[in-house]
C-alpha cells in the first residue's frame, strides 16, 4: 500500500492523471458538437407541409402538393420524401401525381438512393412513371421513363461525378449541404427532360417571408445549372432559380422558384405551409 500511495503522491504520475482526464473530457465535448451539428442539420422528427404553386408572371393558382418528410424507426440513418400533388403538372392539367425519394444520412451529407414520380390521369389511370436509381459502386444513376402500362419509353444513364440528387430530392439535398459545417454549395442536378446539370449556389442575402402568416427571416439563395463559367450573365436572359431557407434552426425549406420540372416548364413559385395537414 505505501509503495502505491507513494505512486499516486507523485507530482509527475498526478499531472499525468490530469492530462487523461483532460483529453477525455475533450473528446466528450467534440462529440457532443458534432451530435449538436448532425441533430440541427438531420432532424429524426417527422414532418407535414402543405405547398401552394402559382404562375410566377400572373399568380394563379396551379396546385396544392402534400409533402412529408418520414424517418425509419428502425435505421435512423434512412430518410423518405413523400410528395402528393393535384392541380397542373409538367405540361397536364387535372391531373393527380406521387413523388418520393429515399436518402441516406452520412455524416453531414446525404446520399439519394432513388427516387420516383408516377403521374395519374382524372380518373385514376396512371399514365407515365419516372424513375431514378443510384448505384455508387459503380457511379452511375439509372433513368427510366414509362407509360402507364408499364412500357419504357426512355432510358438512360448519368454519370456520378460527385454530390448528386434530383428534382424529387433537392430540397431536402441542399439544405443539408447548406447547413452543414462543410458548406459545400455545389452538386449535381438530375431532371426529367432527361439531362444532369452541374449546379453551384449563391447566397443572396436575406429577405422576410411569411409563413403561416408570420413574419420570419429567411436566406435567400440562386442557382445556376449547367451554364458554366458563364453562369451569372447567361442567368439574366433564363428565368431564375430561387429557393429560401429560415435563418433559424431548423433552417426550413419555405420557398422555392424556377422552372416547375426544367427547361422550357412552367416559371412557378412554391411556398411552404409548415403546420401539419
Amino acid at each position: 500500500m505505501t509503495y502505491i500511495a507513494s505512486i499516486i503522491m507523485n507530482p509527475d504520475y498526478r499531472e499525468i492523471i490530469k492530462s487523461k482526464i483532460l483529453i477525455h473530457r475533450m473528446g466528450i465535448i467534440l462529440l457532443m458538437q458534432f451530435v449538436f451539428i448532425a441533430s440541427t442539420v438531420f432532424s429524426n422528427e417527422d414532418n407535414h407541409y402543405l405547398l401552394e404553386i402559382k404562375d410566377k408572371k400572373n399568380g394563379q393558382f396551379r396546385s396544392k402538393i402534400n409533402y412529408s418528410i418520414n424517418h425509419d424507426p428502425m435505421n435512423s440513418q434512412m430518410v423518405s420524401l413523400k410528395f402528393e400533388g393535384a392541380g397542373k403538372y409538367d405540361g397536364l392539367e387535372n391531373v393527380r401525381w406521387k413523388m418520393s425519394s429515399l436518402l441516406r444520412k452520412e455524416s453531414n451529407d446525404v446520399k439519394v438512393l432513388e427516387s420516383h414520380t408516377i403521374i395519374f390521369n382524372e380518373f385514376q389511370k396512371e399514365i407515365k412513371r419516372v424513375e431514378k436509381l443510384y448505384d455508387y459502386e459503380k457511379l452511375q444513376v439509372y433513368f427510366k421513363v414509362s407509360d402507364g402500362d408499364g412500357v419504357a419509353l426512355q432510358e438512360k444513364y448519368f454519370p456520378i461525378k460527385g454530390l448528386i440528387c434530383d428534382d424529387v430530392s433537392m430540397f431536402y439535398f441542399l439544405r443539408a449541404l447548406i447547413f452543414s459545417k462543410n458548406k459545400k454549395l455545389g452538386f449535381y442536378l438530375v431532371v426529367n427532360e432527361p439531362k444532369m446539370y452541374k449546379v453551384s449556389v449563391i447566397e443572396r442575402g436575406t429577405e422576410d417571408l411569411f409563413v403561416d402568416g408570420q413574419k420570419t427571416l429567411a436566406v435567400k439563395y440562386q442557382l445556376f445549372a449547367g451554364l458554366g463559367k458563364l453562369a451569372q450573365w447567361i442567368s439574366k436572359f433564363v428565368a431564375p432559380t430561387y429557393i429560401w431557407y429560415a435563418q433559424q434552426e431548423p433552417n426550413i425549406w419555405i420557398q422555392y422558384e424556377g422552372m416547375e420540372t426544367g427547361y422550357g416548364s412552367a416559371h412557378i413559385t412554391m411556398t411552404v405551409n409548415t403546420k401539419n395537414h
